[in-house]
């Protein structure tokens, strides 16, 4: 299942205590994560160290195990030689980085929202659009992959994956094949153009962009994300980051986009990028929203960046939780359906 490992419908029971006296109000992390006593947050200490030996033995490719609740961490666990400060692949997970970034730069004023046509972004274009679908393409249909461009993420032979400057390619040359905001494709090269929208408005490639608006502010001090001959981070896959601070991005999206007393994200934008705009369709065959996939997890909404191989960011608003897991992918790794098989011991009842 490639980026999804993840069960629709199943019964992804909570390890947590979700009474309405139980909640918490949220800490945010100091410069670092400390760890908190996770039977003070209505997590069952002893029955989560179980899930360590069955990763070690059944489940060899995992690379790191993250939870956070009530924005503290309860659980934090590394196999095959990682640590707290490897800088491990997120793969697509990325995509969901690259959307909060386009919230970033409406909130700041360089897009003036969702709707913004990209002729606008690129007046160069207007020469493109002549009696076409193209001029119909917005910030929206590209967030929510419904851009109706005809792209084969998994066809190596795709004639956009062949060229060097592939968000000129997607945004000038690249087919449309149905009206934009109809029809789920999903396209790491749609947010490879999101990237590229960055750059053009803010003049700083995302990686820049997000140290200077995000990342900085959350203490995320330590990345890499790859830039490429058009001079804009890789909007696909390429963030590789600590899982620890990958659950701050998670946090962020729980908090409504404030990190303390600092509105980082603008929270009309998290609430439209967690509902659905279509009901998605392959890999994960989930409902979309921006950037991210959404499900339900034992009655309660999640939203879900997700990762070829196995790399998740999982956040359950209800629950005031979020999960961070990464995997290798030349074996077996921690999937979201192991999980659900523990999570129910995990529950302080």
């Amino acid at each position: 299942m490639g980026a999804c490992q993840f069960i629709p419908g199943c019964r992804f029971q909570t390890m947590l205590s979700h009474k309405g006296s139980d909640m918490k109000v949220s800490a945010f992390p100091r410069q670092e994560w400390e760890h908190a006593n996770p039977a003070e947050h209505g997590v069952n200490p002893e029955a989560l160290k179980q899930i360590e030996p069955f990763i070690a033995l059944e489940r060899p490719a995992t690379t790191s195990l993250v939870v956070i609740r009530h924005g503290f961490l309860v659980s934090e666990l590394y196999f095959r030689g990682k640590t707290r400060d490897s800088l491990l692949p997120i793969r697509s997970v990325t995509k969901t980085v690259i959307g909060s970034l386009i919230g970033v730069a409406i909130q700041q004023g360089y897009i003036g929202g969702i709707d913004t046509n990209l002729v606008e972004v690129f007046p160069e274009l207007a020469s493109f659009c002549e009696n076409n679908l193209r001029k119909r393409l917005t910030l929206k249909t590209l967030l929510s992959l419904t851009d109706g461009w005809r792209f084969n993420e998994e066809d190596p032979n795709d004639p956009a994956w062949q060229t060097q400057t592939q968000a000129k390619y997607m945004l000038e040359q690249c087919p449309l094949v149905h009206e934009p905001g109809t029809h789920f494709n999903y396209s790491s090269l749609t947010t490879q153009v999101l990237s590229h929208i960055i750059t053009r408005v803010t003049g700083r490639h995302a990686l820049d962009y997000a140290k200077q608006t995000l990342f900085d502010r959350m203490a995320i001090d330590t990345v890499e994300w790859p830039i490429n001959q058009e001079g804009d981070a890789w909007g696909g896959g390429g963030l590789k980051m600590r899982p620890v601070d990958a659950a701050k991005i998670g946090l962020l999206y729980l908090r409504g986009g404030l990190w303390r007393d600092e509105r980082l994200l603008p929270d009309n934008f998290i609430r439209a990028a967690t509902q659905a705009h279509s009901q998605g369709g392959p890999p994960c065959d989930l409902p979309y929203g921006y950037c991210m996939w959404l499900s339900n997890i034992n009655g309660h909404d999640a939203w879900l960046g997700l990762g070829f191989g196995g790399q998740r960011l999982v956040m359950v608003p209800a629950l005031d939780t979020v999960c961070v897991s990464t995997n290798a992918t030349d074996e077996r790794g921690l999937e979201l359906s192991d999980l659900a098989s523990f999570i129910e011991q995990w529950s302080v009842s």
